[in-house]
């Protein structure tokens, strides 16, 4: 539940702010999370998740033929490999956010 509120306002700010904010918001869930292996895939999905709902939007709002042209820069025919690069660098992104919020909660943790 939390990552769906925390990818829900990555969405509503990465249209208002610069791309590596979905860092800061992929934060949040570094700090909740249990263990390392959740953070990595809340981290993950909190990166991820916004960013493939704004391709999508932005494919379907008249992008396609910006969008499938910088896909076939980076080699692929389809638009379909420019979403694979958004998935994962936005999805590398929150992971490493979420990651080092939560061993800095682990650092600094007083047990």
């Amino acid at each position: 539940m939390n990552v769906i509120v925390i990818s829900i306002f990555s969405l509503f700010v990465l249209s208002q702010l610069p791309w590596w904010f979905v860092v800061i918001t992929s934060s949040m869930a570094g700090l909740i999370s249990k263990n390392y292996i959740t953070s990595i895939l809340n981290g993950f999905l909190c990166g991820a998740l916004p960013w493939l709902v704004m391709f999508i939007y932005k494919l379907n709002a008249g992008g396609e033929l910006l969008i499938t042209r910088v896909s076939s820069m980076i080699g692929f025919e389809h638009w379909a490999g420019a979403m694979i690069a958004t998935i994962v660098i936005g999805g590398l992104s929150g992971l490493m956010g979420s990651l080092c919020a939560y061993t800095f909660k682990k650092a600094f943790k007083v047990s």
